[in-house]
């Protein structure tokens, strides 16, 4: 009896577990699905909110500037105003409150940098009793290059600089999850009957061994052996000497490989076992990472994340052998925007990018606006 119930409880369990992780996986999908969903309506210019900017000599420029290229965040700057001349509004209520409905007033920003406490406690104070919501807004983060994210501790606010999504635990969690269930259906519906065929072809035209593993950077700067099937004669340069176009190391069937991407389909098995992540910066050699971190600012940004076996450099046309010290910035910046600026959106857009890519490869594209 005590083993019957025993056996009934792990099979709850093992019924249990599956349930939780997928409705693990799509509460957390749907929140990035539904934010996502409310930046692209708000790019279409509804939800927006109007906005006037107090004492801004420095940053109202750029801050205009920022608004007008990011309508996702749902401003509009209505109007920009120095302390003295809110300060003779308040003097007027009435006048104050045509205003406000004038310009269809729906928050305050007010940049505190030329501002004596005392006036900027009385401002707040007043704007608050006039039941409009007011923000501080700083340029710190303009003058440094990076961006910044505010945290508070009970009156205490800090700036934490360069924030990153997948600092957060519940992004790294979806990114996992994804990553595995990913992985599991390449693995099984693609993998099982393609990896014998590709091996078998391999093994008759150049002979053992299957497939090719090299050394790489991973996360936090760690090495792991990442997996390819093997597309070259075996030689002893492949560790030091990138592949170039009409590289005679590549064999007549890697080149198909290659060129179809089926080469990097082992790793796969990379991202299941937690070493890589299906869409993220691309994994270089130790060489290169040496080589490219000395010519590029903020290289090592990427490293923050796992490597990918896709990314949204692979989409922007930035594929294959590097000649040139823009071909790697160019890689690093959009590594880094993506680092930036990742949800889950975009690793799906990014993976149905990459099968177009595969299918009709495009040019390198500059573009930073649009990931």
């Amino acid at each position: 009896m005590f083993a019957y119930t025993m056996y009934f409880q792990l099979s709850v369990l093992d019924s249990f577990i599956p349930i939780y992780v997928i409705f693990t996986f799509l509460s957390i999908s749907s929140r990035q699905i539904a934010l996502s969903g409310l930046k692209w309506y708000r790019k279409k210019g509804f939800n927006y909110r109007n906005i006037i900017l107090i004492e801004a000599k420095l940053s109202q420029h750029l801050f205009n500037d920022f608004l007008e290229t990011h309508p996702e965040f749902g401003y509009r700057l209505k109007k920009v105003l120095d302390t003295s001349s809110l300060l003779k509004l308040k003097s007027n209520i009435d006048k104050f409150q045509s205003f406000v409905k004038e310009n269809e007033v729906d928050e305050v920003f007010i940049d505190p940098t030329d501002i004596p406490n005392l006036d900027l406690n009385e401002v707040v104070n007043f704007l608050e009793d006039q039941f409009i919501k007011v923000s501080i807004i700083s340029n710190l983060g303009l003058q440094l290059g990076r961006k910044m994210k505010s945290n508070h501790y009970g009156e205490f606010w800090f700036l934490n600089i360069s924030p990153i999504p997948m600092d957060k635990l519940r992004n790294r969690l979806l990114k996992r999850l994804f990553d595995i269930l990913f992985s599991l259906l390449v693995i099984v519906l693609i993998l099982s009957w393609l990896y014998p065929i590709i091996s078998m072809i391999i093994l008759v035209q150049n002979g053992s061994p299957v497939l090719f593993k090299q050394v790489r950077t991973g996360e936090k700067n760690t090495k792991f052996s990442c997996i390819k099937f093997r597309t070259m004669e075996l030689n002893v340069d492949s560790d030091v000497k990138q592949a170039s176009k009409d590289d005679s190391r590549i064999t007549k069937f890697g080149n198909f490989l290659r060129k179809s991407s089926i080469d990097e389909l082992p790793q796969f098995f990379n991202v299941l076992m937690g070493e890589m992540s299906v869409v993220g910066p691309r994994p270089h050699m130790l060489k290169h990472t040496e080589a490219y971190s000395k010519i590029v600012d903020r290289y090592f940004l990427r490293h923050h994340v796992k490597p990918g076996i896709t990314g949204l450099a692979q989409t922007k046309g930035y594929r294959g052998e590097i000649h040139t010290e823009q071909d790697i910035k160019g890689r690093i910046d959009f590594d880094k925007l993506y680092i930036e600026n990742w949800s889950f959106a975009i690793d799906v857009k990014i993976i149905l990018n990459t099968i177009t890519q595969i299918l009709k490869p495009i040019e390198k594209n500059g573009n930073f606006d649009n990931i």
